[in-house]
């Protein structure tokens, strides 16, 4: 209701094109209907992973592979501008989960993909498991909780090997 409301409303006494992140799960033919309505041209969604594992352990996001591809394809339907988030570089995500993203968007073809690194906060519960489960060092650990995100966006590799702590894919290898 408020959606429908704010639609005709925004058309009606600003009437300025505008964008929007959404989460897939508030995704409907009506709620994509009413945005169009109102002249958005564009919609991001937080995919995040398609690891359904990552997504509910890591994430705390209980929303099926189903119901964001159903959100993709509604967008699409209405000729708004598809943009999609997903963050790489989870502890133990695998080549597997890289791939099966690849391939999934190589079908769907949204307008942008925004591809982020994960990085790691202080006194967080993502940071805990991965240093529980071996994927951060004791020293590496020390440094976020202090602070120091010295690491940065790496070009050439998306995921490390938690063992040997070694690049496993290139990304110049999936460019091309």
């Amino acid at each position: 209701n408020w959606l429908r409301e704010f639609s005709y409303e925004y058309r009606e006494k600003v009437g300025i094109r505008f964008i929007c992140t959404m989460h897939p799960m508030h995704i409907s033919p009506e709620s994509v209907l009413y945005l169009k309505k109102a002249d958005c041209r564009q919609i991001t969604l937080g995919v995040q992973s398609w690891d359904v594992n990552i997504r509910r352990d890591l994430l705390n996001r209980e929303i099926s592979n189903v119901v964001m591809e159903k959100a993709m394809r509604l967008v699409e339907e209405e000729k708004i501008t598809l943009i999609v988030d997903n963050i790489f570089g989870f502890p133990n995500q695998d080549e597997e989960e890289l791939i099966q993203s690849l391939l999934f968007y190589t079908a769907i073809k949204p307008g942008r993909i925004f591809f982020y690194n994960l990085k790691y906060y202080p006194k967080t519960a993502i940071t805990e498991i991965a240093k529980h489960n071996g994927f951060l060092s004791s020293q590496r650990f020390e440094e976020i909780l202090d602070g120091k995100n010295i690491r940065g966006v790496y070009f050439d590799s998306f995921l490390e090997n938690k063992t040997t702590r070694n690049t496993t894919i290139n990304t110049q290898s999936l460019l091309y």
